[in-house]
């Protein structure tokens, strides 16, 4: 049947109407007296004098004519023409009908991307190609000015930074702060920072993206045969001056230091400190030869089972309360633990309730208090 405007493209196939053969090499396709229009010379099956002619190299087509190589006589016969009706040569796919097998490799160009898509001319070629020995994705691409990537991102998903050079993450703004973080190569003392316009570098030493503002970081090291640390870092606006403290340190013993590098106790403050409250631990002494520690507690009882004498383990600067209950009248010598008492002798301690002594230790020295008993 005849159809109104091009022809459909895809599953007709159709016998042309009869062709009058002329002297001329250019004859009308209809199809039911309306004008045909085929795809291509190849969609046509064209018999002239029982011979079934060539496509391209016997006829041709242009718009809805075909075009015989040479002139015919008007004692040819065009024997027939089939339409092959372009046989789905591809009409429109329906809808989810393509699948990733249906796509040429190498088919799709970033011509055929959207504009806001991630293409390879966007970032240069510095992103290289997972490589099978390594098991690694190596990057190493800059984007635009103070925006760097160097890291190997390996098949586990970690992003392995500083293998030549201190490994960075950061994005930096003059008028605000910045994140960073860097993990410089360093064999003996691994040292991973997070900061804000603060960071390590590849020389081990700290550097600020911004010199108009301040900067802070919290360093993470792990050093060989020990513990790792954290460090707590502040850098001065450089425009007041520029110092750089440790504000907090965690060493590795676990001791924990304020405004020092140098903890010696498990809190170690340099400065002065204000709390509501303190809960101190009361230790019970037990034995004849007790050593006094503070470290046992601040407060400490002990119930006399015998003469005694107890033994200095202060360290300078501690002091403890020691609360003696000497029920049985035991006698304590104190010429081991007391350098010097205040009034000049030990006293005598009650043999109901409690005697208390006051400790405390300067340099080398301990002094003793007698507080009085609680009979």
């Amino acid at each position: 049947m005849p159809f109104i405007g091009t022809q459909p493209r895809a599953g007709a196939y159709s016998v042309l109407d009869s062709i009058t053969v002329t002297a001329t090499d250019t004859f009308n396709l209809t199809l039911d007296g309306a004008a045909y229009y085929p795809q291509s010379p190849n969609h046509l099956i064209v018999s002239l004098n029982g011979v079934i002619q060539a496509p391209v190299n016997s006829f041709t087509v242009s718009g809805s004519q075909i075009i015989f190589s040479e002139s015919l006589l008007v004692t040819d016969t065009i024997d027939f023409i089939l339409a092959l009706g372009d046989v789905l040569s591809i009409g429109t796919p329906s809808a989810n009908a393509v699948t990733t097998s249906s796509i040429q490799d190498g088919a799709v160009t970033d011509a055929k991307l959207a504009s806001t898509f991630l293409k390879s001319s966007d970032i240069g070629t510095s992103i290289q190609a997972y490589d099978a020995d390594t098991a690694k994705l190596d990057v190493a691409q800059t984007f635009t000015a103070n925006q760097t990537i160097n890291a190997d991102l390996d098949v586990e998903g970690n992003i392995n930074f500083g293998l030549a050079n201190a490994g960075r993450i950061y994005s930096t703004d003059g008028t605000r702060g910045s994140i960073q973080i860097s993990a410089p190569n360093d064999a003996t003392n691994r040292r991973v920072t997070y900061g804000n316009n603060y960071y390590l570098d590849s020389d081990n030493t700290y550097k600020q993206a911004s010199t108009v503002i301040g900067g802070s970081a919290l360093e993470m090291s792990a050093t060989n045969a020990d513990y790792g640390e954290f460090f707590f870092r502040q850098k001065q606006d450089p425009d007041a001056g520029g110092a750089e403290r440790v504000a907090i340190k965690i060493a590795s013993t676990g001791s924990v230091g304020i405004n020092t590098e140098t903890p010696s106790y498990k809190l170690d403050v340099s400065g002065v400190t204000k709390s509501t409250s303190f809960l101190e631990t009361v230790y019970a002494v037990t034995g004849t030869t007790p050593a006094i520690a503070a470290t046992n507690g601040n407060i400490q009882t002990w119930t006399l089972s015998g003469n005694s004498t107890p033994t200095d383990s202060l360290n300078a600067g501690e002091s403890i309360t020691l609360m003696i209950d000497d029920g049985s009248a035991y006698t304590i010598t104190w010429t081991s633990l007391v350098d010097q008492w205040v009034g000049g002798s030990a006293p005598t301690l009650a043999t109901t309730g409690y005697s208390v002594v006051e400790l405390w230790k300067v340099g080398s020295t301990v002094y003793a208090a007698y507080v009085g008993d609680l009979s």
